[in-house]
């Protein structure tokens, strides 16, 4: 059987069929790429290694999350699979979203191995066939001599930003169209509705379009015309128990409703960062309050290395702090600058906290993180907090 050069197909490299794309015809076979787990690389197979992409329809049963797709899956999801024609439900075990491969319990043994193909194929929808008339031609002057001839209008290209009817931020906090909401928790009279929440370019920021609500006596009565911003969604807090009159209620319950039959879906932070902070709280809490333990092993998975290892942030050898005071929860700070909180005793003690190996088990597809910890000698000082090293106190 011949392939084509540049499509894909699946090899055969340690036993295991991988997705490949085929490179050249060689004497001896076919010289493919494998693009998978945390690295890249190119081999010569047979053709007896090398067979067509087998692809298994695959869609999310839930209905109230139409719009999943493939990185929002997590284990234990139900998901419909068709096998040889069949369709049969599955219970997800193992998402691995650098091969896009699910792996999938069926039934009491049956594990099936299905390449991603979450949303089924739509139908056709018949449409009844109409005549239409023939469009007119327009009548074309011809333009005197030695005059020039007119620029054609240049159009832009119309671009839609996406719109969201409500999101979920990073710190678990929910904001959705037609929510009251401020620029600072400390002036609760500039109220503000949330109109509009979209992402503008190719950008993650969100932002919102929101009104200036009029206020009577602490009460918001109405939503001004006047005043308008646009902000990050980030920049804002929202308001919970703001004292509305009868007509400000119809407002929001208006916007709602818009909003809702428009069909905008929701927005929700990454559920696989939210997963590694837990992990990552749970195990340096449990490690720090052992007195005998000076460093553990952290399990993170199964997973793909690459994307966590991104995710995270870290790197061998890099030192960050971990701490506890009286007004400020304790943080591990990875490179990319997101907080991962990590509670422990409520004394002021603090301790520092190294990354020294990373390795990945092969069985589980999970990431191993070694860590070791070591008490400060020094006092804690909020000033100094993310700038010290370890070797300065430790």
């Amino acid at each position: 059987m011949s392939y084509v050069i540049g499509n894909k197909c699946e090899g055969l490299h340690d036993g295991r069929w991988f997705i490949c794309t085929i490179l050249s015809s060689e004497d001896e076979g076919y010289k493919v790429s494998f693009d998978g787990w945390s690295r890249r690389f190119d081999a010569v197979l047979t053709a007896d290694c090398i067979r067509p992409r087998s692809t298994i329809d695959c869609h999310s049963r839930k209905r109230y999350r139409p719009s999943v797709n493939f990185h929002k899956l997590l284990p234990d999801d139900e998901v419909c699979i068709d096998v040889e024609g069949i369709r049969k439900t599955a219970v997800v075990r193992v998402v691995d979203p650098i091969l896009e491969l699910l792996t999938v319990e069926c039934g009491n043994k049956e594990v099936t191995v299905a390449f991603h193909d979450i949303l089924p194929p739509e139908e056709p929808t018949p449409t009844p066939v109409k005549k239409r008339k023939p469009a007119a031609s327009p009548q074309v002057t011809p333009l005197p001599a030695g005059t020039a001839p007119l620029p054609e209008p240049i159009s832009a290209p119309s671009t839609v930003a996406p719109q969201f009817a409500s999101i979920v931020r990073l710190d678990g906090t929910e904001i959705s169209c037609g929510d009251l909401v401020n620029l600072s928790s400390n002036s609760p009279d500039l109220m503000f509705v949330v109109l509009e929440l979209y992402k503008e370019g190719t950008g993650d920021d969100i932002l919102l379009k929101a009104q200036k609500c009029d206020l009577s006596e602490g009460v918001a009565v109405d939503v001004s015309t006047n005043f308008s911003l646009t902000c990050p969604v980030s920049a804002v807090h929202k308001l919970l128990g703001a004292k509305l009159s009868s007509s400000m209620k119809k407002a929001l319950l208006d916007i709602r409703h818009k909003i809702h039959c428009a069909g905008f879906p929701v927005l929700a932070a990454t559920p696989r960062r939210y997963q590694l902070a837990s992990k990552l709280r749970c195990e340096i809490q449990k490690a720090i309050s052992s007195k005998a333990a000076r460093s553990v092993t952290i399990k993170l998975g199964p997973a793909d290395l690459h994307h966590d290892f991104e995710l995270l942030g870290l790197s061998i050898g890099n030192s960050f702090r971990v701490g506890k005071s009286k007004d400020h929860l304790a943080d591990l700070d990875p490179l990319l600058g997101e907080k991962w909180d990590v509670k422990l005793k409520q004394d002021d003690r603090f301790f520092y906290v190294t990354f020294t190996e990373f390795a990945m088990e092969v069985s589980s597809r999970s990431l191993l993180a070694r860590i070791k910890f070591a008490e400060s000698t020094c006092a804690f000082r909020q000033d100094s907090y993310r700038n010290d090293t370890a070797a300065d106190c430790c």
